[in-house]
């Protein structure tokens, strides 16, 4: 007896089929079947356009240590054969580039040099296009190149960096503990790091051009929490996140604790590594600020202290800013599943920071700077949503008292009606709308002349007008050695931003203050006291012990001769010798009570 199908026996409900067959051939006019015998053609039919316009390409989703690799997807147009597209390409110091499979797709192994080269290529990209995303505007480098260049085996000294003055993302390798070589290009972590580097860059040039603790720890900040968003782009990590924590994102995390596990691999079995090459990211943490001038350069427990160095003091801002996302995340889990509430969490915290900063100072900046920008941000994009959370965040962190910010948030509302000029397409006219219409209507006495310095409109239709003021700064003391009486550059600034009817709705009027000039004062001769200042830009695949964070050029014209003490145009990320290990630091931390929010924040 055959097997039944669904209820009749196999035999009854072939002959129905049969009967049903012959129905239809009886019931169709002759015009139907000659259209369906037209049907049948060899002919080759051209695919609809999303069927080839993806590529396949097989990645780690955060790190080589942590998971297994798995496959995602890239628009045709931006993994051109070779790794290449309008913003990116890849060059490899060790041979010949990766190329496409016969279906276009890039799905190479781990341990190959094909594997490092999709990896660093795939998260660059992603990074770049979604901070793009977010601004609503293509962003620029900072470099006159129209590609950033990807080298994902440069050396093997353990270290990633970014390169202003070679275009360059560059990884080095390392030896694991299990002897086999490991890129830092493996590392979604490291290559959003990076990337951040790059991306802040073209946004605040000069932010890259200051010695300032401020300017370097916003930087480090800026490419930490790159890889922050990145990660939680991903809808594999986003989900182990959410069952791991049980939701609750004020308990320790792989987002908020990035790097880990590179840096236990680094460590293990591996002393010479411990000093070298990769940032440390801690956003899980609760340091509060304090002024720069009160903090030491190199403390004995750097694992639970600020310091004066970017990459320890940089903690305080990317802590704050996951402090944010915590919150506002918590806010919209009131009323939505927490799986939503996190990525829009994501996609508000992600705007509201990029477009802080494009509301923010163009020079010299601390944090304080950008926790009133992102106040300035939220009124402008979410017009009091979140303020609650910032506002918050922001007296636990003692960047802001609530009295600060509400006097922020008071002056952005009562900013007089100054619009936008019909045409504002060139320096001139900028230089004479501040001139004859902002000044006059702001009131504003400015005593050092401001210089345009560029002006654009954003998907939004919001509109931002910066303009520089120059300054110096004398080196005077034996704490300079042989750099005193040298004069270094400095520079503060004015953004104005105007919303989509054209309207003024922010004014940032940031000079060089006293305050700045003593911090940068500190922080040069903290670089000469630890030998940070070089005469020469090493090779690339060289990293130098200790790496240099100022430059020493000497300028000859035919009427005189002098030094120039620049930064160092490559941005290394390491890890401090002093730090032991991260999970005990966590542990420590949890066991002492002092989580994130542990006093509602």
């Amino acid at each position: 007896m055959p097997e039944p199908f669904h209820g009749e026996p196999t035999m009854t409900v072939y002959r129905m089929l049969q009967r049903l067959l012959q129905y239809n051939r009886a019931s169709l006019p002759a015009v139907m079947l000659r259209r369906t015998i037209g049907a049948f053609t060899l002919q080759q039919d051209t695919p609809p356009a999303t069927a080839v316009s993806q590529r396949y390409v097989l990645v780690y989703p955060q790190n080589p240590f942590v998971g297994e690799p798995e496959v995602r997807r890239m628009y045709v147009d931006e993994a051109e054969p070779g790794l290449v597209n309008a913003r990116l390409q890849v060059q490899d110091s060790r041979g010949v580039v990766a190329q496409p499979d016969d279906d276009g797709h890039y799905l190479f192994p781990p341990g190959t040099p094909e594997f490092d080269q999709v990896n660093a290529f795939y998260f660059a990209t992603f990074t770049l296009r979604m901070w793009e995303r977010y601004a609503q505007r293509s962003l620029p480098w900072a470099f006159a190149s129209s590609r950033l260049t990807i080298d994902p085996h440069v050396g093997d000294k353990a270290n990633a960096f970014y390169s202003e003055q070679a275009c360059l993302l560059g990884f080095h390798a390392f030896a694991g503990n299990n002897g086999e070589a490991t890129s830092t290009a493996r590392s979604a972590d490291i290559v959003s790091h990076e990337t951040g580097h790059a991306v802040l860059d073209g946004i605040r040039g000069l932010y890259n051009e200051s010695f300032s603790v401020g300017c370097r720890a916003f930087h480090e900040s800026f490419a930490d929490i790159s890889a922050m968003l990145v990660a939680l782009h991903d809808d594999s990590l986003v989900t182990r996140l959410l069952e791991s924590s049980a939701g609750d994102l004020r308990r320790s995390n792989f987002v908020s604790e990035v790097a880990e596990h590179l840096i236990e691999q680094l460590k293990t079995g591996n002393d010479q590594m411990l000093a070298k090459g990769v940032y440390l990211r801690n956003a899980f943490n609760q340091f509060k600020d304090v002024p720069l001038d009160a903090l030491d350069y190199l403390p004995p427990n750097p694992e639970f202290t600020l310091s004066r160095q970017e990459h320890s003091y940089s903690r305080l801002f990317t802590g704050t800013y996951y402090d944010i996302l915590v919150g506002i995340y918590e806010q919209l889990k009131q009323t939505m599943l927490p799986v939503i509430a996190i990525y829009r969490a994501r996609e508000a915290v992600g705007k509201l920071l990029i477009t802080a900063i494009e509301m923010g100072p163009v020079g010299e900046v601390v944090f304080k700077d950008m926790a009133r920008m992102l106040l300035s941000a939220e009124v402008l994009l979410f017009n009091g949503q979140y303020q609650s959370v910032l506002k918050a965040v922001f007296a636990h962190r003692h960047l802001l008292t609530p009295e600060e910010s509400t006097a922020h948030i008071s002056s952005m509302l009562a900013l007089p009606d100054v619009r936008l000029p019909a045409m504002l397409n060139n320096a001139t006219a900028a230089s004479e709308f501040l001139k004859n219409t902002v000044l006059p209507a702001l009131n504003l006495s400015i005593a050092q002349e401001l210089f345009p310095m560029n002006a654009y409109r954003n998907g939004r239709g919001q509109v931002f007008i910066t303009y520089f003021q120059p300054d110096n700064l004398s080196l005077q003391g034996a704490a300079y050695g042989s750099y005193a009486n040298l004069n270094i550059d400095l520079f503060g600034g004015l953004t104005l931003t105007f919303d989509n009817t054209n309207r003024l709705r922010a004014v940032c009027y940031r000079p060089v203050t006293a305050a700045d000039k003593q911090h940068i004062g500190i922080s040069i001769a903290d670089m000469v006291k630890h030998d940070r200042v070089t005469t020469q830009v090493h090779p690339l695949h060289i990293v130098p012990e200790p790496t240099p964070s100022g430059l020493l050029l000497a300028e000859t014209t035919d009427t005189n001769n002098k030094s120039i003490l620049m930064k160092y145009p490559v941005i290394f990320d390491d890890v401090p010798e002093q730090i032991a290990g991260f999970t005990r630091y966590l542990q420590s931390w949890e066991a002492d009570g002092f989580l994130p929010g542990e006093d509602g924040i």
